[in-house]
């Protein structure tokens, strides 16, 4: 092992994964000697690092705060609360930064709308007027019911970003 393996070890979150992937890289393609970083070391904090943005993202599914994970972000169905009650992060900061949520959002819905249309339109005999109206029910309702979960794991999302710090 070199001298580097000790800035390896003093990166976190996805700066040490990037830096992991890198040296392995580097390793295989035969530019280091011996590769610098402890494998099974490395594997495990990983994980590590991938475990816990798999379960803060879970988090933003459940509506839950994805700094304690207690708090709930809604107060009714269709009011967000501003702070969390249980740990006082500041879910929106600013007014424009749940944009990335509704592209989720209409990403999701137009899925939702082309796919089975594509299918129907070409793979049946479903008359077009009919599936149109079906189609466009369906993505208004799909639409509706998704953007709570998808505006808390855009906020989890801004959570391990950066963006969102915890008080």
């Amino acid at each position: 092992m070199d001298k580097n393996c000790g800035y390896v070890d003093n990166l976190t979150g996805w700066g040490f994964v990037v830096e992991c992937v890198a040296r392995f890289a580097e390793y295989d393609e035969g530019i280091l000697a011996e590769p610098t970083v402890d494998l099974p070391h490395t594997l495990r904090r990983i994980f590590g690092i991938m475990w816990r943005i798999i379960q803060i993202l879970f988090c933003g599914l459940r509506l839950t705060c994805p700094a304690c994970r207690y708090g709930r972000m809604y107060r009714s169905l269709t009011k967000m609360n501003v702070r969390c009650p249980v740990c006082g992060m500041i879910f929106e900061r600013d007014l424009g930064e749940m944009t990335g949520a509704i592209w989720i959002n209409a990403t999701l819905t137009c899925t939702v709308a082309v796919v089975p249309t594509l299918y129907f339109a070409f793979f049946t005999d479903v008359p077009l007027l009919p599936l149109f109206v079906v189609v466009a029910c369906l993505t208004s309702v799909v639409g509706a019911l998704t953007y709570r979960s998808v505006r808390g794991m855009w906020i989890s999302i801004l959570y391990l970003t950066g963006s969102i710090h915890e008080h």
